[in-house]
């Protein structure tokens, strides 16, 4: 997943826009894309699904645009995300990441 993200002037808001997603060539089309926001003592937006269901996994980047924002802390923040694969007959696997990023 490739995002951007921005602080407000006074840090108290952190805005993330995603801008495009790849996932391994294994044949499958079924996907849930799930992504958060969290500052300590501030916000947490949870996990937000930004898809139907229907991410794309042929090892090619997918335009994908979708915005979140939380209220910040004026310190830090981390942006987290999950991939859910959608297999049939055995349990969906899931990714999971997270970065954090500090306010300038």
């Amino acid at each position: 997943m490739e995002v951007e993200y921005e602080w407000s002037p006074s840090g108290n808001i952190l805005y993330m826009s995603t801008k495009r997603y790849w996932a391994t060539n294994n044949g499958l089309s079924r996907g849930n894309i799930k992504m958060g926001l969290a500052s300590e003592n501030a916000g947490n937006t949870n996990w937000v699904e930004l898809n139907n269901d229907n991410g794309i996994q042929d090892g090619q980047w997918h335009a994908f645009v979708k915005h979140l924002t939380v209220d910040a802390n004026s310190r830090s923040a981390t942006i987290y995300f999950n991939w859910q694969y959608d297999v049939d007959g055995r349990p969906d696997p899931n990714m999971t990441g997270h970065v954090d990023v500090t306010f300038p």
